[in-house]
Formats: structure tokens, sequence, C-alpha cells
């Protein structure tokens, strides 16, 4: 008898434990993403484009900020992730993700006889 009372229990709790750790997988990801697009943007003379151009390909959908002040480079990025709940269908939860990385800006190394581009 208590095994039919707590197996439809034990079973929602780990399609939740499931669905949970999805999300935060796709925050990791996230945060990832904007440190490797403000390590890139730091070394480069348009830090936004370089930064813009990264994150569309390595993570479409999320929107990109860049923000500079001389010396470093913030990337900020956000997107929203689906929560889908186990056994309630269809049914799927909006959740915002934000994730911020803020590099130093380097010089850029212009080869011997190359005109540097204006910032």
């Amino acid at each position: 008898m208590e095994f039919a009372l707590l197996m439809p229990l034990f079973a929602v709790m780990c399609g939740c434990v499931i669905a949970v750790t999805a999300v935060c997988m796709q925050l990791l990801a996230l945060g990832d993403t904007a440190r490797n697009a403000a390590r890139l943007a730091a070394v480069t003379v348009d830090p936004e484009a370089t930064a813009s151009g990264f994150v569309a390909r390595v993570s479409p959908g999320s929107v990109v900020h860049v923000s500079t002040d001389g010396t470093t480079v913030t990337v900020t990025l956000r997107r929203t992730a689906t929560l889908r709940l186990p056994f309630v269908g269809r049914a799927t939860v909006p959740l915002p993700l934000s994730a911020s990385a803020t590099m130093v800006a380097e010089p850029v190394m212009v080869p011997d006889g190359a005109v540097p581009a204006s910032h």
C-alpha cells in the first residue's frame, strides 16, 4: 500500500530534479559563453562586433550587450529558458537567464607595416 502512494510522488520529484538540472546546465553554458565572448572582445579592435558574432554562432537566441570603459570589456547575455514540468502535459514555465563576464582590455597587436583600425 505504501509503495502505491509513494511511487508517483517519487517519480514527480525525480522529474523535477531532472528539469531543474537542465535549466542549471543552460545557465552554466550561458556563463561560459559570456566569459569566452568577453575574452575574445578584450583582445580585438571592435569588441561589440566580435562578441556579438561569437554569441550568434555559439548561443543563437541570446541577447548580447557589450560595454567598455577603455580598460575593461563587459559582456552580458540574456535568454529565456523553458522549464518543462514533468507529468503535466505540455505545461512549460519561461525562466529568464542572465550571465555577465568582465575582462581587462588588452592592447591589440598589429603586425609590422599594418595600419591599426581606429576604435
